[in-house]
């Protein structure tokens, strides 16, 4: 019986046509040689800063309000004294 299978790929193998791929028939690319030359980078101008001017000057308490609201700090309030009562610190608030 294996015999008849043999048989039966041996030709299949013969009747199939024999298909080219792109791969053998495409030319490879030759790379170039890559060229090092040497730049003086020491002297590059760089363009001046100029911050833009503002009127107002806020001092850190006032940035710190920007960001923080007084929602905020009451939620982190509320937070840290009741870590505090969940881990039984000695301490009185």
């Amino acid at each position: 019986m294996d015999d008849d299978d043999d048989d039966d790929d041996d030709v299949d193998e013969r009747t199939a046509p024999l298909i080219k791929t792109a791969t053998n028939t495409s030319k490879k690319k030759v790379a170039r040689p890559t060229t090092w030359r040497k730049v003086d980078i020491s002297n590059t101008p760089f363009p001046t800063y100029t911050h833009p001017t503002s009127g107002c000057i806020e001092s850190p308490y006032q940035y710190f309000k920007r960001y923080f609201s007084p929602q905020l700090i009451s939620n982190i309030t509320y937070q840290t004294n009741l870590y505090v009562t969940q881990k039984d610190v000695n301490t009185s608030l």
